[in-house]
């Protein structure tokens, strides 16, 4: 059995060039890439509503005891009780009646709410009720950050088969290659032409792209 040294030694290069290929352009894989998205900011309103009423417990009525009272409204029914104790004890009766009409007078309020991702306007009108409450909103725009995971590299097999006008000859060639994630190629070639065996290598690199 005769070794042919010249086909080992082309076989050999072409083993080599792939592995010096892949160890300079960072072995198969994936790799992370991060996207920036600007959300845009959206506006919106939502119209004038009645609230609903939440009746206080009336004195001495027995209630479930809450493990963080609400000191502000604690301090709400004992303005009311002061202005009621002063009511009574007003002898005038058109200081009286000057303190009811102040009482039920119709006042607008405004409340302003916001922070990074948020800004709200809440717009209340009372009379001795809270009558209607209006909110007016905007969304801002902000950047969300995403990462996509890409592929890095990407390993190509191919071949090609044809003959010539005269069908006596069948030239053929087989293509390994490697392309990375800009879609730049890098291959190496075994071609078979005429009785006689080729190595190539060659690249194909992007050079304009279309959006």
């Amino acid at each position: 059995m005769t070794i042919n040294w010249r086909k080992i030694s082309f076989y050999s290069f072409g083993i080599i060039a792939v592995l010096i290929i892949l160890l300079f352009w960072k072995g198969c894989g994936r790799e992370t890439k991060t996207i920036t998205v600007t959300v845009p900011a959206v506006s919106g309103s939502f119209d004038w509503q009645k609230p609903t009423f939440i009746p206080q417990p009336m004195p001495g009525e027995v209630v479930e005891l809450k493990p963080r009272p609400d000191l502000r409204l604690e301090q709400y029914k004992k303005e009311s009780d002061s202005l009621l104790e002063v009511y009574k004890s007003e002898n005038d009766s058109l200081k009286q009646l000057a303190m009811f009409s102040d009482a039920i007078q119709i006042r607008d309020f405004k409340n302003h709410f916001e922070d990074e991702y948020l800004s709200l306007d809440v717009f209340s009108r009372a009379q001795g009720y809270v009558k209607e409450v209006r909110i007016d909103y905007t969304l801002k725009e902000r950047e969300i950050q995403h990462e996509l995971e890409s592929t890095r590299l990407r390993l190509l097999f191919g071949g090609q088969f044809g003959t010539n006008q005269d069908l006596n000859s069948f030239p053929y060639k087989f293509d390994v290659g490697i392309q990375n994630a800009k879609g730049h190629i890098i291959e190496g070639s075994y071609m078979r032409l005429n009785g006689e065996n080729y190595g190539l290598i060659g690249g194909k690199f992007s050079i304009l792209e279309l959006k």
